[in-house]
């Protein structure tokens, strides 16, 4: 089997100009299409800026390239029978079944790195905008109706924050907060030994991390193991009056139990770029949902969870764009484009599957 399919990659590349494949991009800007020119013309290139859905699938699809807020789950690859390459425009992959897609011979690669500067300041954006209620003092401007005594913020300095995950987003999350004299502790059971020595981070355990914050930022991939890490048991165990930070994931907070800590006064405030089911927060989405026949119960929970979030005044909710940056989203295309050029030349780069 081996060799007929390093055959084939050979034959490719000897017929480079005789071989056309289907290449499909979604959740695509009007403005990003000129960052794939340099793919080959000869190739059947489309562009959709819909995500993926099974109404819109292309079933001759050989080359699929998707934003996370495209899923591709059993039901869809099964639409998708010459499907060979997921193109995943991001370093997050959670949104594909990649079990489905190894037992398909279907590779899957992603953009390694890309932001870890982006989402760090964006973090900080978050961080600063909750401590010094800025979205609060913003609003009393525009109302004319100015209440200093609801506007006191904290310092920064001085302050203890807890990262979780220390990757290379977590590690610059600890150097901004190192510029800002803030104390930094972090939790990765998969860190490299090393980390502990770069930008003076202190590794802790989950619950010691909980308890000392008064910042805590979330950095972590998201796995079947970390679902839901923040849950009721870890927010009890949390600083009265801790900040909570989320560009990671919005499946590794419970929400309702979030709600319920935020409604105590337990957690001071919010920024979250990222909900759980947090596509379905946006009208098209919604309306789809509204389509089906059947909804699952925890679905429409998360829908109604998110939107009781949006009526705290402490909680800042954005629609995962901590990564939306112009030289952010060059660095993803440019880095999706060498993974699709290197499939076609018989190479696999960035490989997330077995």
């Amino acid at each position: 089997m081996t060799q007929i399919s390093n055959l084939v990659k050979l034959l490719r590349l000897c017929h480079n100009d005789q071989y056309m494949a289907q290449i499909c991009f979604y959740d695509i800007e009007e403005s990003e299409k000129n960052h794939f020119s340099g793919l080959p013309d000869v190739h059947d290139i489309k562009f959709t800026e819909q995500s993926l859905t099974n109404e819109n699938i292309e079933s001759d699809v050989e080359i699929l390239s998707i934003f996370v807020s495209s899923t591709v789950d059993i039901s869809s690859i099964e639409k998708m029978p010459k499907l060979k390459l997921i193109a995943c425009r991001s370093t997050g992959f959670s949104n594909i079944d990649l079990v489905a897609c190894s037992e398909r011979g279907i590779a899957v690669v992603n953009v390694p790195t890309y932001g870890e500067h982006t989402v760090a300041e964006y973090t900080f954006a978050l961080m600063l905008a909750l401590s010094k209620k800025i979205i609060t003092s913003a609003q009393q401007m525009l109302l004319g109706s100015i209440d200093h005594s609801v506007l006191h913020g904290i310092d920064l300095q001085g302050k203890t924050l807890g990262i979780v995950g220390v990757g290379r987003i977590g590690i610059n999350v600890s150097m901004l907060a190192e510029a800002f004299g803030m104390k930094v502790i972090a939790y990765d059971p998969f860190a490299k030994p090393e980390i502990s020595h770069k930008g003076k981070i202190e590794m802790v355990e989950l619950h010691n991390l909980a308890a000392k914050a008064d910042i805590i930022t979330l950095h972590a991939p998201l796995t079947k193991d970390n679902t839901h890490m923040i849950d009721q048991i870890l927010l009890s165990k949390m600083k009265k009056g801790v900040f909570i930070i989320n560009t990671a994931r919005g499946e590794l907070i419970e929400t309702n139990a979030l709600i319920s800590a935020l409604k105590s006064g337990k957690i001071a405030g919010a920024g979250l770029d990222v909900l759980e089911d947090e596509k379905l927060m946006d009208f098209h989405e919604e309306a789809l949902l509204l389509k089906k026949s059947k909804v699952g119960k925890e679905t429409l929970e998360h829908v109604l969870a998110n939107s009781i979030l949006m009526q705290f005044p402490n909680v800042i909710l954005t629609s995962h764009n901590a990564y939306n940056t112009t030289e952010a989203i060059l660095r993803i295309n440019k880095t999706t484009v060498d993974n699709i050029k290197h499939y076609l030349a018989g190479e696999v780069r960035n490989k997330v599957n077995l």
